[in-house]
């Protein structure tokens, strides 16, 4: 909570760090992405997309990256993804995904409940 006793919203970025044929590849990307970006994103998905997907995350989600073609930096854009290959535009996505999907505390304990429709009081 913020000094003014309001609750102040922060967004986590992630590192990505890869191995094997990108091994020395680093990418950071936004980790808290808001909810209407994350719904567009599935739209395109369930409409298969995939061009609209890889320049999306480029321009919404992907902050910034080390590399590099012929020695020309490339932008981490919407653009930029689109100039790579697709194996390795898939593996920053597969990447991120992977991030985004682990949690960041320990998880509570499960509930002993066998529904969670017994636990919610009705008025």
């Amino acid at each position: 909570m913020s000094s003014n006793g309001k609750f102040e919203l922060t967004r986590r970025t992630a590192k990505l760090v890869f191995e094997g044929e990108y091994e020395g590849l680093v990418a950071y990307a936004k980790l808290d992405v808001p909810l209407g970006l994350f719904l567009e994103i599935q739209t395109m998905v369930d409409a298969e997309n995939h061009a609209a997907i890889y320049e999306k995350f480029g321009q919404e989600i992907l902050i910034s990256w080390n590399m590099q073609e012929d020695g020309k930096d490339i932008p981490p854009t919407g653009d930029g993804i689109l100039q790579l290959p697709l194996n390795i535009s898939t593996a920053l996505i597969e990447q991120w995904t992977k991030v985004v999907a682990e949690p960041a505390v320990p998880l509570s304990e499960p509930s002993t409940s066998s529904s969670i429709l017994e636990d919610i009081q009705m008025n």
